[in-house]
């Protein structure tokens, strides 16, 4: 305030001498007056016309009453005379040189009061601004980022990591504050964008951490990844100190497993392979099915009729069991890493090894509708199906019990895909009798393909040019007569 009173006066004794010319007796106005109205100009309207457009219309009103007392102080006190040619000369009235002294007084005082109080207020704004952001960067250094891990991800399961974490995070509050609202965003170039919070903390005591687990919503991209890839992702923690907004960035690397590879340390994650609705894998079993439309309505057995029909299908089409000579399945649980080839792959290639034969059969039969399950065990894997025919009512399928699978109260058969080529009865009694083995150790564990699917959903493989071709109906028919008597039976 002191300030701001010794300017006042310093700009009154300044303004006042400019009103009287002290060197010379003749009054100084008329030769001022021009360069008044340039300074009534610049001083006055200019930064008056500014203040009115920045909406602070007091300010804009000092300068505008300031400038307009300029002008008419200079009309009032100023006539026009013959200057001895043909020009007119203006020259001051007696009496009134001091209503224009007094307007110039006024807007030079408004106009130099206003920019010293711009002046001071911006120094004192900064030194605030200082301040603040050293107080800012002292409160975001109170949120310790300690730990960020984002673990290997695999493409084949990519729709599942909106439910299953693929990382974590460690934050520790080393303030004397509360921190709300913290909001995690794990940020993937061209796989992931910002749109939803990885994970989302509604406060963090003071002197607290928390181990804080993260998951992320991939897109469809992840699914064309066919080699494992190492990869540089961003997460962004957006948190609240009493009620100021920080933010803090951390890069982070981790990898991505081709869309092929799999890991076995939960056996449910297979069923991300059963891509039913793939269209080559609809194509097969709705053209072969398409061949038989005069027995497939009438049987008493629809499901157990399709199964027949798509397994004798398979072996007619030339598909072949060929043992994995890298990891036998009888391995995985030593080595928990895998490779698994997706239905349309098996189905191109016309083999596969015991696990992908079976995803296969699966992946053909659910887009027939019918409920499959995969039946895991210490030495391999078989394929399973539902047949719709309730537990008291088995004898409609097999008089002998132990072929059958009762499981979630209906009867299941299941099927041992190594025998793909053989006859389906005997890809039957052969996986009947493996599963009585595995039963007496209760070494077996059933996956529903449906159950496990809304844990770990089928991967979207996207469209393709190939489409299979269609199994030879008399090869179908050779393999089939011998299974289709057990129907009639």
């Amino acid at each position: 305030m002191r300030k701001k009173i010794i300017l006042f006066f310093l700009i009154v004794v300044f303004s006042t001498s400019c009103v009287t010319n002290p060197i010379t007796e003749t009054n100084f106005s008329v030769r001022k007056m021009p360069p008044n109205i340039g300074i009534g100009l610049l001083a006055g309207f200019v930064p008056g016309l500014a203040q009115f457009l920045n909406g602070e219309y007091l300010e804009g009103a000092v300068y505008a009453a300031a400038f307009a007392g300029s002008i008419v102080g200079m009309a009032v006190s100023s006539e026009a005379v013959p200057s001895g040619s043909d020009s007119v000369s203006l020259v001051p009235k007696p009496g009134y040189e001091v209503i224009s002294g007094l307007s110039i007084v006024a807007l030079v005082s408004t106009f130099i009061s206003s920019m010293g109080d711009a002046l001071i207020t911006t120094w004192v704004r900064t030194n605030q601004y200082d301040d603040l952001l050293e107080n800012a960067d002292r409160l975001q250094g109170n949120l310790v980022v300690k730990e960020l891990v984002i673990d290997p991800l695999y493409a084949a399961h990519y729709r599942s990591y909106i439910d299953h974490p693929i990382g974590r995070i460690t934050l520790s509050n080393s303030s004397a504050e509360t921190i709300r609202n913290i909001r995690i965003v794990f940020e993937v170039k061209d796989y992931l964008s910002r749109d939803e919070d990885s994970a989302h903390v509604a406060s963090l005591p003071k002197n607290e951490t928390r181990e804080i687990e993260l998951f992320a919503r991939f897109g469809d991209g992840f699914a064309a990844i066919t080699e494992s890839t190492p990869m540089v992702g961003e997460i962004t923690v957006y948190y609240s100190i009493s009620g100021t907004e920080f933010t803090q960035k951390k890069p982070v690397t981790f990898r991505i497993q081709h869309r092929n590879a799999f890991n076995w340390d939960d056996v449910r994650k297979i069923v991300s392979f059963v891509t039913s609705d793939d269209y080559p894998i609809v194509s097969f079993s709705r053209d072969t099915t398409a061949m038989f439309p005069e027995q497939s309505p009438d049987s008493d057995q629809p499901h157990l009729f399709a199964a027949m029909l798509i397994f004798d299908a398979l072996g007619a089409y030339g598909c072949n069991y060929f043992p994995d000579p890298v990891t036998p399945f009888s391995e995985f649980s030593k080595t928990a890493e895998d490779a698994i080839f997706y239905p349309r792959e098996t189905l191109r290639y016309k083999s596969g090894d015991v696990d992908e034969l079976s995803i296969l059969y699966a992946a053909l039969l659910e887009s027939l509708d019918i409920p499959t399950a995969l039946i895991l065990g210490p030495e391999g894997i078989l394929s399973a199906f539902d047949t719709g025919v309730r537990e008291d009512a088995y004898r409609q399928v097999a008089e002998d019990k132990n072929l059958l699978v009762i499981y979630e109260g209906t009867v299941w058969l299941p099927v041992d895909l190594t025998e793909v080529g053989n006859s389906f009865l005997t890809a039957w009694e052969k996986a009947s009798q493996i599963v009585r083995e595995w039963d007496s150790t209760g070494a077996g564990t059933i996956v529903s393909t449906r159950d496990s699917w809304q844990e770990y959903p089928p991967v979207l493989l996207g469209e393709t040019t190939w489409v299979p071709g269609i199994p030879d109906k008399q090869e179908i028919d050779r393999l089939f007569s011998a299974d289709s008597k057990f129907l009639a039976k």
